[in-house]
């Protein structure tokens, strides 16, 4: 394996200065950390090789380390570096509390994230401080209609505090590239294929192997079978020429609900930019819950009838889509199964599975789980605790979260429609356990 010649960090200008809210930011993280990791222990290994991903959740990991004094220069990330394209594969809806864990594993401002993601044309932020949900049906006319609509986030004016922050995926992990302290870390291109790859790596004498690939057994570890998956399809939007329409503002992400043959589909609509999509300003997305493994789904035909539901949602609320082809992604996801993930072997750390809190594309739960795991991976190690039962830990709430919503999507559907599409106040009623009451794990903390 080669070492990758050092990448040029981003040209867009120096390192904001940490402002009051990125001092509360980082204080609630510390207080987070000093309770669930306490300080005084020494570090179990020397060094860490991470293999696979190069996304949010690997350079999370790898700035926090690279920042401290036990592994600075003792941090290997190895696999093929994420391709910045138009196409918005992966999550792009980052809650303001995942900013704050990104902003603090780099020590810097959450503004200098935001407008790496975004992008220097970009005016203002991609930000929502108010959620909003309603049923959607397909009319007789073939237009989408929305029910009516309650905010379970923000009420009617809105948080102090950003809730949501919409961009590319690709785009974020490259933010987090830019801003780590690149000379802390090895950067390889070459992708680990086994765990002699990551040992002729290592740094030192003592490793931790991190598997954020999407082999489960590249380190020895067991893979169970995939009982429920999640499928998605999502693209780029922007407001049509008769501009948005209720329930959407400008500052609203958007969450419509579709009862389709025994489940309700979730959907998100976000402010949204992307640098190399500069007239998107909004992304949608819908995701299915399916309760079996992916050999008995017909694929094609469940993305497809996804997409019919972005696009004519978009269009109810007032947008379009921009470039479709080229700015859409359609997949599946296996979940994992409920309840706390199987140990990771000695010396390992299965943290793509740990990182994963309840079934992904689903609740806006991927991008806070890499953030959070890898923050406090990194913390354990630095401070000697073994970092699978601290990440594990760590993300319980949200996978509680997640995989109670997964319940009510995918097992009484009807119950969920019933609710939400009679009236503003049974929705607020329906959404107030779990939706309102995660407030504090969605929005930034100030």
């Amino acid at each position: 394996m080669t070492v990758a010649p050092e990448r040029p960090s981003s040209a867009t200008g120096a390192s904001l200065p940490l402002t009051g809210a990125d001092e509360i930011r980082f204080a609630h993280i510390d207080a987070q950390l000093d309770a669930l990791l306490p300080r005084g222990g020494k570090p179990v290994y020397d060094s860490v090789v991470i293999a696979g991903g190069k996304g949010i959740t690997a350079w999370t990991l790898a700035a926090r380390l690279a920042r401290s004094e036990q592994f600075a220069g003792k941090v290997v990330v190895a696999g093929e570096p994420v391709a910045e394209t138009r196409q918005i594969a992966n999550g792009c809806s980052m809650r303001g509390a995942s900013a704050d864990w990104l902003s603090y594993a780099v020590r810097r401002p959450q503004a200098e994230l935001i407008r790496r993601i975004a992008g220097p044309a970009f005016a203002g932020q991609p930000v929502a401080t108010r959620q909003l949900t309603a049923m959607a049906r397909p009319g007789i006319d073939g237009h989408w209609e929305i029910g009516p609509a309650a905010a379970w986030q923000g009420g009617r004016r809105g948080s102090n505090r950003p809730v949501m922050y919409g961009g590319r995926n690709s785009r974020m992990a490259g933010a987090m590239r830019e801003m780590l302290d690149a000379g802390a870390i090895v950067d390889v291109d070459d992708p680990i294929r086994s765990l002699d790859d990551a040992r002729a790596l290592a740094p030192g004498r003592k490793p931790l192997f991190v598997n954020l690939t999407k082999n489960p057994k590249l380190f020895g570890a067991s893979a169970p079978p995939i009982q429920r998956v999640t499928l998605a399809w999502q693209c780029a939007l922007r407001a049509g020429s008769g501009g948005l329409r209720h329930p959407l503002t400008g500052t609203t992400a958007f969450a419509p609900l579709v009862h389709r043959d025994g489940a309700v589909n979730v959907g998100y609509f976000t402010p949204f930019a992307d640098p190399l999509s500069p007239d998107a300003t909004w992304y949608g997305l819908m995701v299915r819950p399916v309760r079996s493994g992916p050999e008995k789904i017909d694929k094609a035909r469940e993305v497809a009838a996804l997409r019919e539901e972005v696009l004519g949602i978009a269009e109810a609320v007032g947008l379009e889509p921009v470039d479709v082809e080229e700015t859409c992604f359609g997949g599946l996801a296996p979940a994992p199964a409920f309840g706390a993930p199987n140990r990771s072997a000695p010396g390992t750390l299965e943290l793509r599975r740990l990182a994963t809190p309840g079934a992904i594309a689903y609740y806006a739960d991927g991008i806070l789980g890499g953030a959070i795991g890898g923050v406090v991976a990194a913390e354990a190690l630095i401070r000697g605790h073994d970092p699978h039962d601290a990440v594990v830990k760590a993300l319980k709430p949200i996978r509680w979260f997640n995989d109670l919503w997964w319940f009510e999507t995918a097992r009484i559907p009807k119950l969920v429609d019933l609710a939400i599409g009679t009236s503003r106040l049974t929705t607020r009623i329906a959404m107030a356990y779990p939706h309102s009451y995660s407030l504090n794990h969605w929005a930034s903390r100030a």
